[in-house]
């Protein structure tokens, strides 16, 4: 049904690292040559005939730090078939030649690895026709059509027809592509299935963690919030690396789950080091060890350092060599504290060991040295799990030791607790009437605010109508029509709240067309909104907000005023080019103060107002049909 590319590795591990692990396996150089023979190239799994290969699967990496205007030729390309060569930060062409042998007419394509921070792809038609597509990691998944964390695009081929799929790609950081393709349908179940277990793993931790919260605040031994803290950054870092946190908690803000998993993954050195010095007690048994343990755990925030600066690659080598330095030492803690007599140190041996072999499956898995399958994939969270299994073990030796000490301290916590709880709830209730008091003030001031719209409007109305009355009485006829028009929509929404965005625009056309007559060319209005909109806004919002501009700023031939009007990440924005009346006093305000008075009352998003770069620019926050 789908193929998957097994060796098109790079991933967050190096070259270096997989050599080291396989020395650590007692592998030398000849062997590793053995492995990457047996398993180059791609596993092409496909039980139902839904596509072939035609002329493969090519890779190019350009050397210069931009895409050619001209595809390259088929001969430039690697064959995918190349022995391992993890894939460095750059810029890379692949070329996917493939026809469709399944019954649909539409394949999905997946690219596996969703960190990549730029993805385009084209594909070419037998007749020539093509179809682009743009995707990349920081592209909310909102506006992604399968609303999917990993790159999925869509591949339009009629049954039996061939195509060629060309991609650009840009990574700021190492990366593997275990790609596949199949039918919308087996694609997605895949992906469904992967997500399934992610959720699992994601219960089996918090509940994890959870217990061992609980046992710290029954013990209040530090040791179990050490543990707690390490073990809630460790999987933070490896659900997110995976993308099951971007996809269920981050998808609008992908952002901020890139830049909380960089400092994530850099605070898992450090709080693991400082877990591995107090379990083990080892600053009694060694003080040069406990130092260098220490010191490591300290340097582990440079990962998130060079991230920031840029130094993508240096992040990496140096966070392996971290990673590396913290195991041995931990061994080495381990071999001194069971010499020195302390045998409470097997579980966590136990724990730790686990987690390295995951880690190192999850390495070999990357680098093309063992197979792409459920066991290497999911590798690592595996041994992560099983880890803080035997780390819970471990530390439930020191919780019956303080349990029988502190079984009257418990007593004086419980007590405490219901005490608090009713604090909890009378506080809760006092929140609750403070709140409700609050939305009552607002709203009496915003029914008080829409009365101050109206007979401003119509004053201003009145005073262009009678100078066209006397120029151009044909015109003036037109602009009573839409004059009226304008007034019936103010009068409809009197007793309204909030309005469908669509109608507020039909207003505002013909608002735009009254001021048009006045101004004439001087005034330039773009209204660029989908009439697919069906969000709610506060009625007459479009109006101050154009109003505002046309009153405060200069519009002359020579100067003309343009106002740009349109949706953006959840915000109608109104836009207009700066430029101040020199002969107007300077402003109150009232007209915005009125819009982000109201809209206290509707949304818990802010009006913003900016003013950069010659442009001011409002920002007011859309209202979804179930906030009402």
């Amino acid at each position: 049904m789908y193929f998957q590319l097994k060796n098109f590795r790079g991933f967050l591990s190096c070259k270096l690292v997989s050599r080291l692990v396989c020395l650590l396996l007692f592998l030398n150089f000849d062997t590793i040559e053995a492995f990457e023979k047996k398993y180059e190239g791609f596993v092409f799994n496909d039980h139902e005939a839904s596509l072939a290969l035609t002329t493969g699967i090519h890779y190019l990496r350009l050397e210069n730090e931009s895409f050619p205007k001209q595809w390259p030729s088929i001969d430039l390309f690697n064959s995918y078939s190349l022995r391992n060569s993890t894939l460095t930060p750059g810029y890379y062409l692949i070329q996917i030649d493939l026809q469709n042998l399944s019954n649909e007419d539409t394949l999905l394509l997946d690219f596996g690895y969703h960190r990549i921070k730029s993805l385009d792809m084209e594909v070419i038609h037998e007749n020539g026709a093509k179809q682009h597509y743009h995707m990349g990691m920081f592209d909310p998944i909102s506006k992604r059509k399968h609303k999917h964390h990993k790159l999925l695009f869509d591949i339009p081929v009629k049954k039996g027809e061939q195509v060629q799929c060309r991609c650009r790609i840009y990574s700021h950081e190492f990366f593997s592509l275990p790609m596949q393709i199949g039918t919308e349908k087996d694609v997605l179940l895949s992906l469904t299935k992967e997500d399934v277990t992610y959720s699992l793993f994601t219960g089996i931790f918090v509940s994890m963690i959870l217990y061992n919260l609980f046992i710290y605040l029954t013990t209040r031994d530090e040791m179990y919030l050490k543990y707690v803290v390490y073990t809630a950054f460790l999987v933070y870092s490896q659900l997110s690396l995976f993308g099951f946190l971007q996809h269920f908690v981050f998808g609008e803000y992908p952002q901020v789950d890139y830049w909380a998993y960089m400092v994530s993954g850099s605070l898992v050195g450090t709080t693991g080091c400082l877990f591995i010095a107090g379990y083990l007690e080892i600053k009694k048994y060694s003080k040069w060890v406990y130092r260098c343990i220490i010191t490591v755990g300290l340097l582990f925030p440079s990962y998130f350092i060079l991230d920031l600066l840029g130094f993508h690659v240096a992040k990496e080598f140096t966070y392996d060599i971290l990673g590396l330095s913290c195991f041995t030492l931990f061994y080495i803690a381990v071999y001194i504290t069971i010499k020195k007599g302390n045998l409470k140190t097997k579980f966590l041996l136990v724990g730790w060991s686990l987690f390295m072999l995951g880690y190192i499956i999850f390495i070999l898995k990357n680098e093309g040295l063992l197979p792409l399958n459920n066991f290497t994939h999911y590798g690592m969270i595996t041994g992560s799990a099983l880890e803080m299994l035997l780390l819970s073990f471990a530390l439930a030796d020191r919780f019956n030791t303080i349990r029988k000490d502190n079984e009257k301290k418990q007593e004086e916590i419980i007590r405490q607790l219901e005490t608090n709880e009713k604090f909890l709830r009378i506080s809760k209730q006092l929140e609750l009437d403070k709140e409700r008091l609050k939305k009552e003030i607002l709203l009496s001031e915003y029914e008080s605010l829409k009365k101050q719209v109206s007979p401003h409007f119509l004053f201003n109305s009145l005073n262009v109508l009678a100078d066209l009355v006397q120029e151009e009485p044909e015109l003036a006829v037109s602009f009573v029509s839409e004059l009226a028009k304008v007034y019936r929509y103010i009068l409809e929404c009197e007793q309204e709240r909030l309005v469908e965005l669509s109608t507020e625009v039909e207003f505002i056309k013909s608002y735009v067309f009254l001021l048009k007559i006045r101004f004439e060319e001087n005034l330039h209005v773009v209204i660029d909104i989908s009439e697919s909109e069906y969000r709610l806004i506060a009625p007459l919002t479009l109006q101050l907000l154009v109003e505002n501009a046309v009153k405060h700023n200069i519009i002359s031939s020579a100067k003309p005023l343009r106002i740009c009007i349109f949706i953006e990440n959840g915000f109608v924005v109104v836009s207009n080019n700066f430029q101040a009346r020199r002969d107007q006093n300077k402003s109150i305000g009232l007209g915005l103060n009125n819009i982000k008075s109201r809209y206290q009352f509707f949304s818990t998003n802010e009006v913003e107002i900016l003013n950069e770069e010659g442009q001011f620019i409002v920002k007011v926050p859309l209202v979804d049909h179930e906030q009402v």
